[in-house]
């Protein structure tokens, strides 16, 4: 090969490279994972439930699901 195609294989090489890594950079392109049980708007709903004075247990059983669980979407920043 001469020192021409070597550049021009290089510069190939690169670009493919680059290709690869915003490929690898994306976040779950294929939308995989456990999809979430609790939508925003029964969290809003929860959010709410609990200003009024509710416990986590009366909310939990309310959208059937565990008072940890309802901690839990109330209390991160995930939302």
């Amino acid at each position: 090969m001469t020192e021409q195609q070597l550049k021009a294989r290089v510069m190939e090489l690169e670009a493919e490279n680059e290709a690869l890594r915003l490929l690898l950079n994306q976040k779950n392109v294929r939308n995989a994972g456990r999809k979430p049980r609790i939508s925003s708007k029964v969290i809003e709903r929860m959010k709410a439930m609990r200003c009024e004075g509710k416990s986590y247990a009366y909310i939990g059983q309310v959208f059937g699901v565990s008072s940890t669980t309802v901690y839990n979407k109330l209390n991160t920043d995930n939302v």
